[in-house]
């Protein structure tokens, strides 16, 4: 290998930060929590009994798992996770290695802190919150909220933080554990956090009036397949 081959393999990069993976997180758990994947089955996709074993898990395994299910990251997004939970983030450069490994019950640490125990509505739980969100609103007006959402949408999106102050601007009480919901619900259109769209707050929370503006369809059989709590992976 010449000098300058050697010279470049070595060169480091900047330490992953915790604001530099705030955002993937959270896009995480809020698909985790669509699909209904509780935290215990993440743990066991990701300490496997040949991981537990060994007694480590390198970055190069973490990157690989962070791209398939359940967790069906980006390329850029799992390498970064992994990044986070494997190298020293106390040293502000580290060398890019990806045979580089961590004790298992290290990162086992790292990896409930970060993504945390998060919460998995019951059926009961979203009728709840939909139900007390749908008669907000429409108390409110669908007119006067379309307007109230012109402000600050672009091209028919806001971010979570804008959808809040719409509802701050024009006094509606919605609960934290209400807009949590209520992002939730539109993250499933975009899988984009800072994108939610506001039609979908028309399709989900004022679905009487929605479905009577929509074209006549014929019927459509559904299959609905129940989730087992249970089943692994």
């Amino acid at each position: 290998m010449r000098k300058q081959e050697i010279t470049q393999a070595i060169k480091k990069i900047p330490r992953v930060k915790l604001e530099d993976i705030n955002g993937i997180v959270q896009n995480l758990t809020l698909r985790l929590r669509n699909s209904k994947v509780p935290y215990y089955k993440l743990e066991k996709v990701i300490f496997t009994e040949q991981v537990i074993k060994r007694g480590n898990i390198s970055l190069r395994e973490f990157d690989d798992l962070l791209k398939l299910d359940p967790f069906r990251m980006t390329d850029h997004d799992a390498l970064l996770l992994a990044r986070y939970f494997i190298e020293d983030n106390t040293q502000e450069f580290v060398i890019l290695d990806m045979d580089k490994s961590l004790e298992y019950a290290v990162v086992k640490d790292i990896v409930k802190n970060i993504i945390g125990r998060y919460e998995i509505l019951s059926e009961r739980q979203e009728n709840f919150l939909k139900a007390s969100i749908s008669k907000i609103l429409r108390k409110f007006g669908k007119s006067s909220l379309r307007q109230a959402f012109r402000d600050k949408e672009t091209n028919g999106y806001v971010t979570s933080e804008q959808m809040q102050e719409v509802f701050k601007d024009n006094g509606l009480r919605i609960s934290h554990e209400e807009l949590n919901y209520l992002v939730l619900r539109l993250f499933l259109y975009t899988n984009d956090l800072n994108k939610l769209p506001t039609s979908g707050i028309f399709e989900i929370f004022f679905e009487e009036e929605f479905k009577k503006e929509e074209p006549a369809k014929a019927p459509v059989k559904k299959e609905v397949q129940d989730i087992d709590s249970d089943e692994d992976f």
